[in-house]
């Protein structure tokens, strides 16, 4: 349908409202300053379709630079709030079998320090990895979680005043050279205790 740009300085800040002219059921548009959150610009959708109150921003720019989706105090450069009816962030891949990265780099973006990735492997199915900077810009694989749940770690694992619990009625720790080969395990169940070799 039409659309009419109204532009009013009157009343809270200034704002540019997007408005049909007719009852198709849609939801008008307001982008403003100083309207509904102050030192800030907006873009907030009306209340109700075809309506014209406008007091629930969708998207926030304030004077700290800070962006909020879903929030109209972002604390931070990119503050996300998502409610019980929607996701806060969603990263769809470029195609079926591609990666989705997550990076973090240095001030200047020419180390990557650590980055997380997701791989489809097959319809509903996906591996997760997480990699960590070790003294070059490839960051190496630490630990790698399956769809199955098996997570496998390169490296040690402290802990340090906790605990590290292995559940389930047949628990097996499991020592394996490099080549994947047994060493070594610990056995328990619960009919025969704890057992010591392969």
């Amino acid at each position: 349908g039409i659309s009419t740009l109204e532009e009013t300085t009157a009343g809270a800040g200034t704002q540019l409202k997007l408005v049909g002219q007719d009852s198709s059921g849609q939801f008008n548009f307001l982008v403003g300053k100083q309207y509904n959150v102050n030192n800030a610009f907006e873009i907030t959708p009306s209340t109700v379709a075809n309506g014209g109150v406008f007091t629930n921003p969708a998207f926030i720019v304030n004077s700290a630079g800070n962006v909020g989706i879903g929030v109209t105090a972002p604390t931070s450069k990119l503050d996300i709030t998502s409610d019980s009816a929607a996701n806060a962030l969603t990263i769809r891949l470029r195609s079926d079998q591609d990666y989705a990265f997550l990076n973090w780099r240095d001030n200047g973006g020419t180390e990557l320090l650590a980055e997380q990735y997701i791989q489809r492997t097959a319809a509903n199915t996906a591996v997760m990895k997480y990699d960590i900077a070790n003294g070059s810009n490839s960051p190496a694989t630490y630990l790698t979680i399956a769809a199955s749940g098996n997570a496998t770690f390169a490296g040690d694992v402290d802990v340090n005043g906790g605990q590290l619990k292995i559940q389930g009625d047949f628990a097996k720790l499991l020592f394996e050279d490099t080549a994947g080969t047994d060493l070594d395990s610990y056995i328990v169940n619960n009919a025969n205790g704890l057992f010591f070799g392969k």
